[in-house]
């Protein structure tokens, strides 16, 4: 299997740890995305130039440290100011489509994150939410986050 094709299972399993591993509410995260009107031009500029042109600028610098390892089928994790910047850019993207702020659920993460190890090591596209108990790296706990995590490469799977 190519290095692209390992790259992009990781950075899928990243997506799932962080953006699918999320609770509704209040996010605590440092920064609160505002809640706007998605059909005012004005507020959805100003919202694109505070959290969107600053975060990208001034986080630019702000590097994963994701600490697993493919080869040993450790997931592993990102720094947390890694998370945030991914969780605050979520959000943005939320409240320009009226949706609520999300907040981080570690122990969800945890298992997705195993999940999202999965995809890069299988050598095959796993459609819907089903992982092959011939996968490399199966457990129950990666089985349980596919299963529970908000992504799919099957457009069909809802």
């Amino acid at each position: 299997m190519n290095m692209n094709r390992k790259l992009v299972g990781v950075l899928v399993g990243a997506a799932m740890a962080v953006g699918a591993s999320v609770a509704h509410g209040q996010a605590n995260l440092g920064v609160t995305v505002p809640k706007i009107n998605p059909f005012d031009r004005d507020q959805v500029v100003n919202l694109w130039r505070t959290f969107a042109y600053t975060t990208q600028t001034a986080d630019r610098n702000v590097a994963p440290n994701w600490t697993g390892s493919i080869a040993n089928c450790n997931p592993g994790t990102t720094a947390k100011g890694y998370q945030q910047l991914v969780a605050n850019q979520l959000n943005m993207y939320r409240a320009l489509f009226g949706q609520a702020n999300v907040t981080l659920d570690t122990e969800a993460a945890t298992t997705i994150a195993q999940a999202g190890t999965l995809p890069s090591l299988a050598d095959q596209i796993i459609y819907g939410h089903d992982i092959p108990a011939t996968a490399k790296c199966y457990s129950e706990t990666a089985r349980r986050g596919a299963r529970t995590s908000q992504l799919s490469f099957n457009p069909a799977v809802a």
